[in-house]
């Protein structure tokens, strides 16, 4: 179990690098300039918060490992987690067109994230 928890700690931060490209990846300095100037910043905001949220998960998988497996604490964190990627595979159905191929892969990566964090309190 321990090495699923790593593989979490894993997964998060290649979230945090994949928002790191949000910038050049959907062309924000252009496409964000179509937006009202607030609504510009919260979308810029919004996108560094959750690059902080995926570095902190990341972290707790990687500096408390044990916790997170065997204390009541860390069994709530990690639920608290799972809750994360179960709602975002869910708002990926919700919000999204899923016709794209990489759309209908982030819909199974979302799963994934899911099904990794929540595994090792089914399996421990």
């Amino acid at each position: 179990m321990e090495t699923l928890i790593f593989f979490c700690g894993i997964f998060n931060l290649l979230f945090l690098i994949f928002h790191a490209f949000f910038w050049k990846l959907f062309d924000w300095k252009k496409n964000l300039n179509k937006l009202m100037f607030h609504n510009k910043a919260i979308m810029q905001v919004l996108n560094l918060k959750l690059m902080y949220v995926f570095l902190f998960f990341a972290a707790i998988c990687f500096f408390f490992t044990n916790e997170l497996l065997y204390t009541n604490f860390g069994n709530y964190i990690l639920i608290v987690i799972s809750i994360f990627w179960l709602t975002r595979f869910v708002e990926q159905l919700v919000f999204f067109n899923n016709k794209s191929v990489i759309e209908k892969l982030l819909i199974l990566i979302f799963a994934i994230g899911t099904i990794i964090h929540i595994a090792p309190l089914i399996f421990l």
